[in-house]
């Protein structure tokens, strides 16, 4: 997908940030998804920018509960 490939290219500058620009690609996923789909929108970057905590703050909760076995 687009964001993994962004993912890939940006590892670098992603490990000098600590992982800010894996934050921001998350939210320009967002922006992008909101510009492609009709029936989704956000209000600019600030909405994207919460709605990619809560995605992460529930990513974060569902693979402690379901998440693979790291044994």
């Amino acid at each position: 997908t687009l964001g993994l490939i962004l993912r890939v290219f940006t590892f670098p500058l992603n490990v000098l940030t600590l992982g800010l620009i894996s934050f921001i690609i998350t939210v320009l996923m967002v922006l992008l998804v909101d510009n492609l789909m009709d029936g989704f929108n956000t209000t600019g970057f600030l909405a994207a920018a919460i709605l990619a905590i809560v995605v992460a703050v529930v990513k974060m909760l569902l693979d402690s509960v379901f998440g693979v076995n790291k044994n």
